[in-house]
């Protein structure tokens, strides 16, 4: 009985803070912060930079690749250029701080033309599969898990692993959510 309690919990609080299906909560006694998002909404056209500057304030993000080696490159360095695409990760290092959490993500943060409005899609991809996509009028932000490809548990283990942390994510970001399993291909 307290193991199908605690696994309730564990689904609640994984759901909390992003618009679908997140269970209605009381509302707090206090002001709540207002979600990442909510500014950034009021300065349209957003810039990559203006996201990816918030993630780093807010602790999201805490390393980015340099636009000088090689992870920007054709298009995505015309993207990077034009202030509509950029990419950072939960850690510092991959050898060493991701290896000891539970969920090393790589974000991706698009801005440009068409950026949150076809977001309702399974996010499984020929490569590889994300964790969650965040979106809003003029953004989204993808969460890839960095070791997917390397690890030995399904993606269904390795999401569950990640719930909490992209709970946190969506509660502080804001906007709508989909997540790995909401759609099939």
């Amino acid at each position: 009985m307290k193991k199908i309690a605690l696994l309730a919990l564990i689904a609640t609080l994984a759901l909390s803070g992003c618009t679908q299906s997140a269970p209605k909560v009381a509302e707090p006694t206090k002001a709540a912060t207002p979600a990442l998002s909510v500014a950034w909404e009021k300065s349209l056209p957003i810039k990559s930079s203006l996201i990816d500057n918030a993630l780093f304030d807010n602790d999201v993000c805490q390393s980015e690749p340099s636009v000088n080696d090689g992870t920007y490159a054709n298009d995505s360095l015309a993207e990077y250029n034009a202030n509509t695409y950029r990419q950072c990760s939960n850690f510092h290092d991959f050898e060493t701080d991701a290896a000891a959490m539970d969920c090393p993500a790589n974000v991706y943060i698009y801005t440009g033309e068409g950026a949150g409005t076809d977001v309702k899609h399974a996010l499984s991809y020929e490569d590889g599969w994300s964790l969650a996509l965040l979106y809003g009028k003029g953004w989204q932000i993808e969460f890839e898990l960095a070791n997917s490809m390397t690890s030995s548990e399904s993606a269904e283990v390795l999401a569950a692993k990640c719930a909490p942390t992209i709970a946190a994510y969506c509660k502080l970001i804001g906007g709508g959510t989909v997540r790995y399993g909401d759609y099939k291909n």
